[in-house]
């Protein structure tokens, strides 16, 4: 979150209110008085919601006194996160360090994706004034960072590791039999949520992880749908294969390995995990170190070409070295082109593209199918070691959101149908407001919550996403 975000406010008028009757001068100048100060503050919401947004959160922050008397309950409940929901309207920048205190990774997980913020002000309560406006507010990122939590801790169940700072710069991981560790992957086990959020959980603090940890993380459960109980044990091995660990597994339980492989890997699963990864390495290419197309396919193979002439010992020196000479010229015009991305980040990928991109045999028995996973988890990990180079610490998997959307819809699955009815009248106002309109379905969606009538405002903390994705639905059909 940062200076982009924007505010929406929705509004309609207040219902009527039942009064104590009174002909007490007093008690009607302090209802004037009170009646001019919602009225003032109301108006300041709609024309400068993000000044009086980071005024009032300031203030909750710095004063708590001030609110006291006016808004106790915010003050006990909402003093944690509005601190933090105010550093990430304020643009703060994600630390660059190899370890990441594990509270920070759940705060920038709850804040870092809003652009936009829908601010119902009509559930604002005059009379419950600054109390309901904070709940309105903050709220929602709350219940955020409980799931912000929850699905950290189920990534620790799949394995990914936790370390302790030990002073002097120096980090230890976590024994397998931590007290600490063993109870947050008994929560992550069963995507259990922490009860309480209005401070960071104890057993949070002291805690880091590496950001590359996660992404390699990412890229090994890049799948829509929720891993089979088998399924879950290879991709669990399959990171811990990422991370650079070796398992002293026997004979036994590699003969396992291969039955589960024959079971659950055709040649068929594995041109799909194939084309996933060069699928992935494209979007690399194209939208985030954005290399000129006919630079990356003149000279993208260069730094696997410069390995390869240096380990062909066979070959005459001679021609050894002028293959060699040439593959390095190639690789320097391909930093050249993007002179701002690590020369590490380039080497990665053209290794990963390079032996992607290399014939394979579509009649591979089950030793050669396993050898090629392996090549495959290699890669898997180049590629997350590429975003862990680069400059722009804000570039994440796209994978990553899917990840997070699917766990989320695991957990909520029960209540699914519920939330549904409330949301099909606002669907079905939407397609019908777009039968008429031209432009790409986002566009469409801009334009129309701009109109959305303030009854239909509450059928959804994100209406806007709500209609733009009930458009690309009917689009699809």
């Amino acid at each position: 979150m940062n200076k982009d975000v924007r505010f929406t406010i929705f509004e309609k008028p207040l219902e009527p209110r039942e009064r104590l009757s009174s002909d007490d001068p007093k008690y009607l100048e302090a209802l004037k008085q009170h009646d001019e100060t919602v009225e003032g503050v109301r108006k300041k919401i709609v024309e400068s919601p993000r000044e009086l947004f980071s005024h009032l959160l300031g203030a909750l922050v710095t004063q708590p006194d001030t609110f006291a008397s006016i808004a106790p309950k915010s003050v006990r409940r909402y003093g944690y996160v509005a601190k933090h929901f105010l550093a990430a309207l304020s643009g703060r920048e994600k630390s660059a360090s190899p370890y990441v205190p594990l509270e920070q990774y759940c705060l920038d997980d709850t804040f870092s994706s809003n652009r936009t913020i829908y601010f119902r002000l009509f559930n604002v309560d005059p009379d419950d004034f600054m109390d309901s406006i904070f709940r309105e507010l903050l709220e929602d990122y709350i219940d955020r960072l409980q799931n912000s939590i929850a699905l950290v801790c189920h990534m620790v169940y799949r394995g990914l590791p936790l370390y302790v700072d030990e002073g002097s710069g120096n980090f230890r991981e976590l024994e397998s039999n931590d007290e600490t560790l063993v109870f947050i992957k008994g929560m992550g086990k069963y995507f259990y949520p922490p009860d309480d959020c209005t401070a960071a959980p104890e057993w949070l603090l002291g805690l880091y992880l590496k950001p590359g940890d996660v992404d390699l993380y990412h890229l090994i459960y890049s799948q829509q749908d929720p891993p089979s109980p088998d399924e879950e044990k290879i991709l669990m091995k399959a990171y811990q294969t990422g991370l650079g660990r070796t398992s002293g597994a026997g004979s036994e339980e590699k003969s396992s390995l291969k039955e589960k492989s024959d079971e659950l890997f055709s040649m068929d699963d594995y041109a799909d995990v194939r084309n996933d990864l060069l699928g992935q390495l494209n979007y690399l290419v194209d939208n985030v170190l954005k290399i000129p197309a006919e630079i990356f396919k003149d000279h993208g193979t260069s730094a696997f070409t410069m390995q390869l002439s240096q380990a062909a010992k066979d070959l005459p020196e001679a021609q050894d070295g002028a293959m060699y000479e040439k593959a390095s010229k190639s690789f320097e015009l391909l930093c050249a082109s993007v002179p701002n991305v690590p020369r590490g980040a380039l080497e990665a990928l053209s290794m990963s593209y390079s032996a992607l991109t290399l014939d394979y045999d579509n009649s591979m028995n089950t030793d050669k199918l396993l050898s090629r996973l392996s090549m495959l988890m290699a890669i898997a990990t180049g590629v997350g070691k590429i975003f862990g180079m680069l400059p722009n610490a804000s570039v994440v998997d796209v994978r990553s959101e899917s990840e997070r959307r699917a766990m989320l819809s695991r957990a909520g699955r029960l209540g699914a149908e519920k939330k549904n009815e409330g949301t099909a009248t606002l669907k079905a106002w939407a397609l019908s407001m777009a039968s008429g309109l031209r432009g790409a379905d986002r566009d469409i969606a801009r334009k129309l919550i701009l109109e959305l009538p303030a009854e239909l405002a509450d059928k959804s903390k994100n209406p806007e996403r709500l209609i733009y994705e009930a458009l690309l639905k009917q689009r699809r059909k």
